[in-house]
Formats: C-alpha cells, sequence, structure tokens
C-alpha cells in the first residue's frame, strides 16, 4: 500500500510542476506582448516626432506630400498632363498590342482558319479516319478559335484602355491611327487591321471598346459549327 501512495505523491508532486511551468509560459507571454506594446508605443512616439519635425520644416513638407501625391493616388496622376515620354510609351504600347491584335484576327479569318484546318486535318489523317478523324478535326480547330478569341479579347480590352489614357492626353486617335499605318504598311492591307481602324472615332472610351470588341470578334467567328 505504502508502493502505491509513494507513487501518487509522485505524480502529484509532477503534475504540480508541470501546472508551474505553465503558468512560468504564460506570463513569459504575456511578458512578450507587453513588449510588443510597449515597442509599438515607441515607434508611435518616434513617427509623431518624425511629424513634428517635418510640419516644422515645411518645404520638405511640400517634398513629402508630392511623393505621397505621385505614389498613391492614380486618379490625380490622371489629371496632371502626361508627359512626352510618357505618351510615346502608350503609342508604342499600343503599337505592340494593335500588332498582336492584327496577327489574332488575322488568325481567326476565314482564309487562315481552312489553311489550319486543312494542315491538322494532314496531320491527324495519320491516325484516324472517317468520323473519328472529322470530330478530331472539329475539337482541334475550336480549340484553336477558343484560344486566339480569348487572347484577341484580351488585347481589345487593353487597347480601348491606351486608346483612352492617349485620348485623355489630348491625342486625336484617327491621326494616331493614320500614322501606326504609316509606320507599319504591312501590317495594314490585312482585312484585319481595316476592321480594326475602321472602329477608331475620335472618342472611345473603355465601354465602346469592350462591346466594339466583342461585336467584331462575334461577327468575325460566330459561324454555325458542323454537329
Amino acid at each position: 500500500g505504502r508502493e502505491g501512495k509513494g507513487r501518487e505523491d509522485t505524480m502529484e508532486g509532477k503534475e504540480e510542476e508541470m501546472d508551474r511551468s505553465e503558468d512560468m509560459m504564460e506570463v513569459e507571454i504575456e511578458k512578450e506582448q507587453n513588449d510588443e506594446v510597449m515597442e509599438e508605443n515607441t515607434n508611435q512616439d518616434e513617427e509623431m516626432q518624425d511629424t513634428d519635425l517635418r510640419s516644422e520644416s515645411s518645404v520638405s513638407n511640400s517634398d513629402e506630400e508630392e511623393g505621397l501625391r505621385s505614389g498613391n493616388d492614380d486618379e490625380l496622376d490622371l489629371e496632371k498632363p502626361l508627359s512626352e515620354e510618357e505618351v510615346d510609351e502608350l503609342i508604342s504600347d499600343l503599337l505592340g498590342v494593335e500588332s498582336k491584335a492584327a496577327e489574332a484576327q488575322e488568325s481567326l479569318e476565314k482564309e487562315s482558319l481552312s489553311k489550319v484546318e486543312s494542315e491538322v486535318r494532314e496531320e491527324l489523317a495519320q491516325t484516324l479516319h472517317g468520323d473519328e478523324l472529322d470530330k478530331a478535326v472539329e475539337a482541334e480547330m475550336m480549340t484553336f478559335k477558343d484560344e486566339w478569341e480569348s487572347t484577341l479579347d484580351e488585347l481589345e480590352t487593353e487597347s480601348a484602355n491606351l486608346l483612352e489614357q492617349l485620348d485623355g492626353a489630348g491625342i486625336e486617335l484617327p491621326k494616331l491611327y493614320e500614322m501606326i499605318e504609316s509606320q507599319a504598311p504591312n501590317g495594314c492591307y490585312t482585312e484585319a487591321w481595316k476592321k480594326r481602324a475602321h472602329w477608331v472615332g475620335t472618342q472611345v472610351t473603355k465601354e465602346t471598346g469592350e462591346s466594339l470588341a466583342k461585336a467584331e470578334s462575334f461577327l468575325l467567328t460566330h459561324r454555325p459549327v458542323r454537329k
């Protein structure tokens, strides 16, 4: 009986020790939290001192504000006239987007699609025949068209965005398109390019751009698919 009692005592002793160490841990954690709060407070104090110093010197204060404005507020940026460099950058972005969009539209034109289709058919005919071949070709072509259509949608949106910014900067869009045509004549004789240039009026908002893009790609690509 005594041995059992001794074991219980040691067990109780151990439990007490565990309780004690848990208490210690809690105290430690509280201490850490308090330290963090203290640190935050001292940081706030330092920040307040910084602010005081800033307001003493009005010159550095206005510099700070400039920095904040250009960093944080896109809306204010729109009100500031764009520099020539920024306009050039937008135009070169637009050129890039337009040439990719023209490529996407060309890929979706009847001529290109039939060419791709015959290549796909030739390739698949090595392993498939009859109905299976037709179905496989149709599936390949649908994937091909879907990919180009979604690429075109993205490019149209991007283009409308850039045009909106250029329009806001006072650039005359029809003239801009004439300039693009004179710079890249090869890209402009295609049906795709004519269709694109035809949509550009003097006022292009993002919404107009997007709805035209949808209408264009719908007209270009919505042909009945053989079941």
